[in-house]
């Protein structure tokens, strides 16, 4: 208690004697009325500020809490590559706490010359290589003690030098209590926005990145590995993870995702908890690059205007995160076998890899090549109120299947360690819909691996044209209705089959008896689905799927947070007479 008191004491007396430093400089996209700063003024005043970003460094990293570094609108500053960790939080934890209650913030401000409506521009360095890209915000000294209490905002940063060649903004090892609101990030190679830790030393935790808008991202538009309680929420990507030149030897844009969030190699004794991915828009995602392109590489097989790599994706070692309320489309007709929604599964090899308490929830997924959810050795995993469609001219999987929810066991040797495997999942109340399949098709798979699974309420539309005849609305191949909880309530309509070797009927009358009360009639959705309207998979009032399902085993409530009655509807839309307060999702902008 002494400590708190003493930290929140610090936090008081430090706020009450903030300073606020200024800067301004004028570089490339600079405002037409632009005046330089100089590192000799006061830089204590709107009139007086200081120029350099390697000022901004200096004072950045001797600053007390509550202090406000502002960075003129319409400024703009060339090759700037700051390292930024705080001597004064750094010093004690009671430091590190104060600094926390009263961050330093490094925000925009209105210069005297001029509107000054434009973000700060920050231009990344020059001097990067392919293989060693520099950093043009990075939240590290390589220092053997923590520092943090910071809030970034509303600032622009845009590449320089090449794609290839830079980050934008990194956080390494040390900083926690980090917030990033409202930024403009284009062009970098690396990625976007990054947070990783290393084994031994420390990871990045209680970390936001909010509202913020990034594109044009050669490998990853934002990634993180290891950080703990972080949260990625309200941003808009869009053309991310297009670079298919071999920056490493096994890379090509297969690995290039959007947003990758992973967790810890098991084997360094940590595990990342609390992550929250939520309402973020991704468009364009990871697309081929045409011939003659910067990011082109001959050597690689990628289908050029095709998304060629998962969308949101992660490996490794985490526990109670939650994915919820994301939108990821692709344009009709640019989503190639590569191309997959959400993915969480083991994926890099050599040691244990699992997930554990996830919950995939309410999330768009409009046209992935082949999975649009994936799990594997994912225990006690909830995927609920998704929405997944194929438009008619989408492209599937080369042969290897088109799956709305997929769970298999990656068959992933862990040496050493446990081979984990999922266990405990429940898939109820997504809504499956294919306009067109010209491949192996399935709705939800539950494969080879596991017990205590759940299977109820799920909605599978295929449509009748153009469907393949293989397809089917449930695959269980490899397990026994031993293996689940509950599995039934389910609708589909016009699968070829129910199973890929069963009618409804046989397999109703298999071992367990599962799916005794589902449906295979028209479900009479409230229109066509499309890119634009998604939320025409809800169903209709004389829909049979309305008040079908289980409440033993149902979704409290819709994907439009509506609570459900009794008994439920069946998909990720529960049907009410009046509209409820919240209505479905409008179709994402920006679409190629």
């Amino acid at each position: 208690m002494k400590t708190l008191l003493f930290a929140v004491s610090v936090a008081l007396c430090a706020s009450a004697n903030a300073t606020t430093y200024y800067f301004a400089d004028c570089g490339t996209g600079k405002d037409p009325a632009c005046v330089i700063g100089n590192d000799g003024n006061s830089g204590t005043s709107p009139t007086t500020p200081y120029r350099t970003s390697a000022k901004f460094q200096a004072v950045f990293n001797a600053a007390m809490p509550g202090d406000r570094l502002l960075l003129a609108k319409g400024g703009a500053w060339d090759a700037v590559a700051v390292t930024l960790h705080n001597v004064y939080s750094g010093a004690s934890a009671g430091n590190l706490a104060a600094m926390a209650a009263n961050p330093v913030v490094v925000d925009s401000y209105t210069p005297s010359w001029g509107a000054g409506t434009a973000k700060p521009r920050l231009n990344g360095p020059t001097t990067g290589t392919a293989n060693n890209p520099d950093i043009l915000m990075n939240f590290s000294a390589g220092e053997s003690r923590p520092d943090g209490g910071y809030v970034v905002r509303n600032l622009a940063f845009e590449a320089a030098g090449g794609y290839h060649a830079s980050l934008a903004v990194n956080l390494f090892r040390w900083p926690s209590n980090v917030v990033f609101d409202n930024l403009t990030i284009n062009g970098f190679g690396w990625g976007g926005w990054g947070c990783a830790g290393q084994a031994g030393y420390g990871y990045p935790s209680l970390i936001t990145l909010r509202n913020s808008t990034i594109t044009n991202s050669g490998k990853t538009g934002i990634a993180s590995f290891g950080c703990s309680n972080l949260v990625v929420e309200n941003n808009i990507l869009n053309n991310n993870g297009f670079d298919d030149q071999q920056i490493a030897t096994s890379q090509d844009i297969i690995r290039n995702h959007p947003i990758y969030i992973s967790g810890t190699d098991a084997n360094d004794g940590s595990i990342t908890t609390g992550v929250v991915i939520r309402n973020n828009t991704l468009t364009n995602n990871s697309i081929c690059p045409a011939p003659g392109s910067s990011g082109y590489n001959p050597a690689h097989s990628c289908t050029v205007g095709k998304c060629s790599a998962t969308v949101i994706v992660g490996h490794d070692w985490a526990s109670d995160w939650v994915v919820e309320n994301n939108t990821i489309s692709n344009a009709d007709g640019t989503a190639g076998p590569g191309c997959w929604g959400i993915a969480y599964s083991p994926g890099n090899g050599g040691y244990s890899e699992a997930s554990f308490r996830f919950a995939i929830r309410g999330n768009t997924i409009v046209n992935p090549g082949n999975a649009a959810i994936r799990t594997a050795a994912c225990q006690n995993c909830l995927i609920e109120n998704n929405n997944v469609i194929w438009t008619p001219n989408s492209v599937t999987s080369a042969g290897g299947g088109v799956y709305c929810i997929s769970a298999a066991n990656n068959a992933v040797s862990a040496s050493p360690g446990t081979t984990y495997q999922n266990t405990n999942l429940t898939i109820r109340n997504n809504t499956c819909y294919f306009a067109k399949t010209s491949d192996v098709s399935r709705g939800v798979t539950v494969q080879s691996v596991g017990t205590g699974h759940i299977v109820t309420n799920n909605l599978i539309v295929f449509d009748a044209q153009g469907t393949n005849l293989a397809s089917a609305c449930v695959d269980t191949t490899g397990l026994t209705m031993s293996a689940f909880t509950a599995f039934d309530y389910n609708h589909c309509y016009h699968a070829a089959s129910w199973t890929p070797t069963q009618s409804l009927a046989a397999w109703r009358a298999s071992a367990g008896a599962p799916d005794a009360h589902s449906l295979a009639s028209d479900p009479l959705l409230i229109g066509t689905p499309s890119q634009s309207s998604p939320g025409n998979t809800a169903i209709g009032a004389g829909s049979p799927a309305k008040s079908a399902g289980t409440a033993a085993y149902s979704a409290p409530r819709d994907r439009s947070t509506c609570a459900r009655p009794s008994p439920p509807s069946i998909g990720a839309y529960e049907y009410f007479a009046a509209p409820c307060a919240t209505k479905p999702a409008d179709g994402p902008t920006q679409l190629r």
